[in-house]
């Protein structure tokens, strides 16, 4: 028979699901007491994974966390995302962040121009200090 889990574990075991599935961490709160885990904030991608979060892959998250060893319930509390009879899909809120994130997200070059002024202002201000 398996050792029960600490909800330290437990955790811990979740925020290695998150990892895997590339899932940025900085935007979610993770809590567990008694096997009970909960998931608040806004479930989103890392910039730079590949492909988009789909209603499929939010489930399979869920799923996964689910069949963690002695995690009792799961419970979501995501701005972007909700399960309406057992189907995960976007909020209002999530088709926001969507929409604005296609908009005006930055591509790689971009990204890498901001960040080289980044470092040469920060040179910049080093170097008067």
């Amino acid at each position: 028979m398996r050792k029960a889990l600490s909800d330290l574990e437990i955790n811990s075991r979740v925020r290695k699901i998150l990892i895997r599935h590339w899932m940025d961490l900085g935007h979610v709160s993770i809590r567990t007491s008694r096997g009970q885990v909960s998931v608040f904030g806004v479930l989103r991608k890392l910039p730079m994974a590949a492909g988009k979060l789909t209603a499929q892959l939010v489930g399979t998250i869920f799923s996964e966390i689910a069949h963690v060893p002695s995690v009792a319930r799961v419970k979501p509390h995501l701005e972007n995302w909700e399960e309406v009879n057992g189907r995960w899909r976007l909020t209002a809120a999530g088709k926001a962040m969507e929409a604005a994130g296609e908009a005006g997200a930055p591509d790689k070059a971009e990204r890498a121009h901001n960040l080289d002024e980044w470092v040469r202002l920060t040179g910049d201000q080093l170097r008067k200090d």
